[in-house]
């Protein structure tokens, strides 16, 4: 029987998305409002992301990486649960990955400091890849 805990980790995940989603929102609509960017200026993202200024993109850009290695996260939870493998170690991974995607979001949505983004960024993936390595020990 697999744990259910471990779908709640994903939910999470869906939600710091859309917190960071709002944010990024928010964060271009002031700044658009203030500098009276008419909309037809905007009317591909490489010339929106021209004309906005780094505190501005900061939320876009984490905005589309959730979209990529927490993608994975997902797919992985997913499958553990749909193959009755997850426990709780792979829910205390979950869990482990959830928190630095945050601390992940918050610093680059905030001081986006490379060193310490990548080292969230790392243990995110170490959490996931221990995920991954006991998922194929199980399947072998």
């Amino acid at each position: 029987m697999s744990n259910p805990e471990i779908l709640h980790p994903v939910l999470a995940m869906i939600l710091l998305a859309f917190v960071v989603w709002i944010v990024m929102f928010v964060t271009r609509l002031k700044f658009i409002a203030a500098e009276k960017i008419e909309s037809c200026a905007m009317d591909t993202p490489e010339k929106l992301y021209s004309l906005l200024p780094p505190s501005a993109l900061k939320s876009a850009y984490n905005f589309k990486n959730m979209f990529e290695v927490p993608v994975l996260f997902m797919a992985m939870c997913f499958y553990l649960y749909l193959t009755g493998l997850a426990d709780n170690t792979h829910v205390i991974c979950a869990w482990v990955f959830v928190g630095f995607r945050v601390l992940h979001s918050l610093v680059h949505c905030s001081s986006n400091n490379v060193d310490h983004r990548f080292a969230v960024y790392l243990v995110s993936c170490i959490a996931l890849w221990v995920m991954l390595v006991r998922a194929l020990l199980a399947a072998i």
